[in-house]
């Protein structure tokens, strides 16, 4: 009578990565994802706008300077596809329902 003793195999850790085909398929962490518009519509605008204000740059000119940034980014994205908006509201209805009231 033989015997078969089952060897557990070390778990690893999961990664949590996902490959970004645009990035010819370097992984890139989940949070990337999320920080990269954060740092280009908020970060950006608001820290050239208080340098600028610092600088003694009037109010309005430093808010139109810059808020060219995120406006680009809104155009451009517009232009590649013009249903993203739609599509990301049609994915998670309960945010529109609870809006319609």
């Amino acid at each position: 009578m033989t015997t078969t003793q089952i060897i557990p195999q070390p778990r690893t850790a999961a990664k949590h990565v996902t490959t970004d085909p645009a990035a010819s398929g370097r992984p890139q962490h989940p949070a990337a994802a999320v920080l990269r518009p954060l740092i280009f519509d908020l970060g950006i605008p608001l820290g050239s706008y208080y340098l600028m204000r610092a600088a003694g740059v009037a109010l309005v000119p430093a808010l139109a300077l810059s808020s060219v940034l995120p406006t680009a980014r809104t155009i451009i994205g517009l232009t590649k596809d013009p249903t993203a908006g739609y599509k990301s509201r049609c994915r998670n209805p309960v945010p529109m329902a609870t809006l319609r009231g």
